[in-house]
């Protein structure tokens, strides 16, 4: 038997197994990781990309905050903290995107083939060697199958098309448990539709907001701007923040 639906077709035939229930269990797993509810927040390289400040800042002008990577990443694992086994994450909680360009799709596709092979391999060693009951037997091949597959989860939220590429995007990206029971699950009014989210601190005991800098997007008066943001860092007792403008001419029209 083959291993088929994760592969692309060139590839399922250097992949067999007649082991039914490595089969059903790797292909039920796989599905599963690749179906998970995934929550992100996103980021960019780019903090001045006139594209960015079109679409996400009004005709008045707008902010872009830099923050620091490493903290970025203690305010994921913070997260993750209090919430083991509702979520699942990469162990890099924050995460560069991949854009699925040509190059990208001979990549993902020899990633697949790997973690069908490794899967496939690993599952059918253990049933071999393992002297243990048929039922018992059934859970190690799934635990074996959800420790291969997960990470497919994951890499679908990091993927985007390429299109995208100039944004050079950064998540923190989180898999939500469907059995989780949503307790702390809230919504906002999207464009188009309600949006669930979760709330993640910025800031707990112990761990101050850290802002590298930030820009002061194009608008009618960016001197009077930066002094205002200036005045709120001061008054929220943050310190140590650049405050620049952007350089990039603004236009209302």
């Amino acid at each position: 038997m083959q291993f088929f639906g994760m592969l692309p077709a060139e590839h399922k035939a250097k992949i067999e197994c007649n082991d039914e229930e490595i089969i059903s269990q790797g292909q039920a797993v796989s599905s599963w990781a690749a179906s998970q509810d995934v929550f992100v927040t996103s980021f960019s390289e780019k903090g001045n990309l006139l594209s960015q400040w079109r679409a996400y800042t009004g005709v008045s002008g707008g902010y872009s905050i830099g923050f620091r990577r490493n903290y970025l990443c203690e305010a994921g694992a913070h997260f993750l903290q209090d919430r083991l086994g509702r979520f699942y994450s990469s162990p890099d909680i924050l995460m560069p995107c991949r854009y699925c360009d040509e190059e990208e799709e001979i990549f993902l596709k020899s990633d697949l083939e790997n973690l069908v092979t490794s899967y496939i391999d690993e599952a059918m060693s253990s049933k071999q060697s393992s002297t243990k009951t048929k039922v018992e037997g059934f859970s190690t091949t799934g635990a074996i199958a959800l420790k291969c597959f997960l990470s497919i989860g994951m890499r679908s939220a990091i993927t985007k098309n390429k299109a995208f590429l100039e944004e050079v995007e950064w998540r923190l990206a989180f898999h939500l448990n469907r059995n989780d029971t949503h307790s702390d699950l809230e919504f906002r009014a999207g464009r188009s539709m309600l949006t669930p989210y979760f709330k993640i601190l910025l800031q707990w005991e112990g761990q101050p907001i850290d802002i590298k800098e930030i820009i002061v997007g194009p608008c009618p008066h960016p001197d009077d701007a930066i002094k205002s943001v200036k005045m709120l860092l001061k008054n929220q007792g943050i310190t140590g923040v650049e405050v620049v403008p952007s350089k990039i001419p603004y236009r209302n029209w």
